[in-house]
């Protein structure tokens, strides 16, 4: 495992997103004074968790987050990626890469990602702590540190030598083994009193499971009973279905038929319903033509008896002018006879 990348915004001095590429062996950063190499390594332990102020050079979060300049604005948060390489699985996860991502705001508050993925920084304390890269180990050395390290009591060297061998994280597990052997040692007991606390009722609780086992025999003797009853009620009933199924056909069968004969019929209805209206409308024709026959007949029959009634009158008129003819003729013949003598005298 090595430091592969780092990536600083908004930190201390790196106001802009600010990429460090870094490869195997060792990488030296020179610069002159107040360039911002001491904030790099303070960018380390920040990502790492560090909380302490002082190891920071910093009394507050605010403090930690560019204050601004004549041509930049302040920003409202830091934020620092941390990339391993993790090839050889140092690191407790199954990822090439792993990633390490702290944000800080102003209002003292922060947030860890592993890969993108937000965790606790607990979380990220125990990752490191299995790596020996937790914030207390001497994994970054800062200014000042080498003499102090000089200076330090036996005792306290040899935690150093310890720390930097890659001690500390077997005695981690150690320390985690004897946690796990001591759980299972409470376990152990538990169990023991749990035995002798059950070991009175052992028969009672032998005949308990004897009834059990018996009610475990006989409901799966019940199971397959009633697979078998209902397996025959399925069968039945799926026999019926196809029954019923056959007999919806058929009278479906039926009633499309009867539709079809209804609409014919319908049609057929309606076309005589047609001839009925129309013979109607020519009976009325009909009987409005007899209507004015009668009438005309009965006017005729009136002429006519006005007719026969002044034929009967010029009739009577005829013969009464015939006999008038009759009478004149006879005066005439008369007076012939009558101016015949009177010639014949003169």
């Amino acid at each position: 495992m090595y430091l592969k990348r780092l990536e600083v915004q908004g930190f201390k001095s790196f106001a802009t997103r600010t990429i460090f590429d870094f490869g195997q062996g060792i990488t030296a950063i020179v610069g002159p004074n107040g360039s911002g190499k001491s904030n790099i390594a303070d960018a380390l332990r920040w990502v790492l968790g560090e909380q302490s102020g002082r190891l920071l050079r910093a009394r507050k979060m605010e403090d930690a987050i560019f204050a601004g300049s004549s041509k930049r604005p302040r920003a409202e948060k830091a934020e620092v990626t941390l990339t391993l390489d993790n090839a050889d699985g140092w690191l407790p996860l199954d990822f090439s890469e792993v990633a390490i991502t702290r944000r800080g705001y102003r209002n003292g508050e922060s947030e860890y990602r592993i890969n993108r993925k937000r965790v606790r920084l607990r979380d990220l304390q125990e990752l490191l702590a299995k790596s020996s890269m937790a914030q207390g180990s001497y994994a970054i050395i800062g200014q000042g540190l080498v003499e102090t390290v000089l200076n330090l009591r036996p005792d306290e060297r040899r935690q150093l030598i310890e720390e930097a061998a890659d001690i500390q994280r077997y005695r981690l597990r150690i320390d985690e083994a004897r946690a796990k052997l001591a759980a299972t040692h409470e376990n152990v007991e538990r169990i023991n009193l749990l035995v002798k606390e059950i070991a009175p009722r052992l028969g009672h609780l032998e005949r308990q499971a004897k009834r059990a086992a018996d009610y475990t025999r006989i409901s799966r003797q019940l199971s397959q009973a009633l697979g078998v009853h209902y397996g025959h009620q399925w069968h039945r009933a799926h026999e019926s279905l196809a029954v019923s199924r056959a007999a919806h056909d058929q009278a479906q069968a039926e009633f499309t038929q009867a539709k079809v004969t209804a609409e014919t019929c319908q049609q057929e209805l309606a076309e005589v319903s047609k001839g009925v209206e129309e013979r109607r409308r020519r009976a009325s024709a009909s009987a409005d033509d007899r209507q004015r026959l009668a009438d005309r007949i009965r006017e005729l029959e009136q002429g006519l008896a006005v007719s026969a009634q002044r034929r009967t009158i010029l009739e009577a008129r005829q013969q009464e002018l015939r006999d008038e003819v009759a009478a004149l003729e006879e005066e005439r013949a008369r007076a012939a006879a009558i101016v015949s003598g009177l010639a014949a005298r003169g």
